[in-house]
């Protein structure tokens, strides 16, 4: 968990909703779960729910009704995927130093955890080269803590 975050409500079952993309594209979320959070003095409602893109799995975690984090599934469809920004920002580069809150998580390029070849058609293409935080699929409350890292970080609150 990262430094900074309390859990005010924790997660249980929310209701379906569908989100509008900046782009106009609507996704209908499933399987939301809701929550409320702080993180340093401010408090956000959380929402977490599965959708679907280019036939690919995602789960993406929204602060208030912004979207936060995005994961996507990975090969074993076990499995979500979600680039790691330090400073909310910047992807984590292989060979750079994991930050502490991803050392005992599971960490692999993002590219290979997610068949980048499958669905760039081999070109890679657009797909990031960077490292990636992987979590069970049932596991809200890390994707939770994952976008509070990237809120931080952007924030200037790197760990």
């Amino acid at each position: 968990m990262p430094p900074g975050l309390k859990w005010l409500n924790e997660l249980t079952p929310g209701e379906d909703f569908v989100h509008k993309w900046p782009t106009g594209n609507l996704a209908q979320y499933t399987q939301v779960q809701d929550g409320r959070i702080s993180l340093l003095t401010s408090e956000f409602p959380v929402k977490v729910g599965r959708a679907s893109r280019y036939d690919r799995g995602r789960l993406t975690v929204f602060f208030n009704t912004v979207a936060i984090a995005e994961f996507i599934e990975t090969i074993d469809g076990q499995h979500w995927a979600s680039l790691i920004k330090p400073d909310g920002k910047k992807v984590l580069q292989p060979g750079q130093t994991i930050p502490a809150l991803y050392r005992r998580a599971e960490v692999e390029p993002y590219r290979e955890i997610t068949d980048y070849k499958r669905w760039s058609r081999g070109t890679g293409m657009g797909i990031p080269k960077g490292m990636a935080v992987v979590i069970p699929m049932d596991d809200y409350r890390s994707a939770v803590h994952h976008a509070s890292a990237r809120w931080l970080g952007k924030r200037g609150h790197t760990k």
